[in-house]
């Protein structure tokens, strides 16, 4: 081969002082000769005989193969360093998870005690309109934060549904949390209620028999 085992095909010493002194310059001729050097590689390569005898071009002039060849760790050096130099952070991949409710339900706080709370809540996902209806929880259930901001009034949402883990898995889950949005007051709550009965009072039933 053209290349002797002797010589670099890239400076990483040159690399590492670019990095920390911001010399466009310098940075510039390190990936003009990387350049060189890998167009001479490539061209060993095609000239190099394999066993048979034969060299890549004339494999690849006979039988139309072609050749995809890269170096993972100079080609990692090169995308973790701008044009100016400067090193690039290496950022983490996140592992998410994601969650497809099944049903959900928005309501308020009506009563709390010790360690559970009762919520009078509305289905969100029944077009026609859900009746409301009550549901106590355990306190554990809510986020540690959401505990210390628990109030009668408070919005809460209640969504079920399946959970996609990171590993591709599925679980499924009940997610209880408070919204952040005004809490209705005592007076709030006895309004609404005092409407409800007015509009049911004012509905004139069909006489079935």
């Amino acid at each position: 081969m053209a290349i002797t085992a002797e010589q670099t095909l890239f400076d990483l010493r040159g690399l590492e002082e670019t990095v920390y002194s911001g010399n466009v310059n310098k940075w510039s001729d390190i990936v003009a000769r990387y350049s060189q050097d890998i167009t001479q590689v490539s061209r060993s390569l095609d000239d190099a005989p394999s066993e048979e005898g034969e060299t890549f071009a004339s494999r690849k002039l006979n039988k139309g193969t072609t050749r995809t060849y890269y170096s993972d760790g100079l080609l990692s050096d090169l995308s973790t360093v701008d044009e100016r130099g400067y090193q690039k952070p290496k950022l983490p991949k996140k592992n998410t998870s994601t969650l497809t409710p099944t049903q959900e339900w928005e309501g308020f706080v009506e009563l709390i005690k010790e360690t559970k709370f009762v919520v009078r809540l509305t289905n969100v996902k029944d077009a026609t309109g859900s009746p409301t209806e009550a549901a106590e929880f355990e306190m554990r259930e809510l986020p540690y934060a959401d505990q210390k901001r628990l109030e009668i009034g408070s919005l809460v949402r209640w969504v079920v549904g399946f959970e996609r883990l990171p590993n591709d898995q599925r679980q499924r889950v009940s997610r209880l949390h408070m919204r952040r949005l005004p809490v209705f007051t005592s007076k709030d709550i006895e309004r609404a209620y005092a409407d409800a009965d007015d509009l049911l009072e004012g509905l004139t039933w069909d006489d079935a028999s």
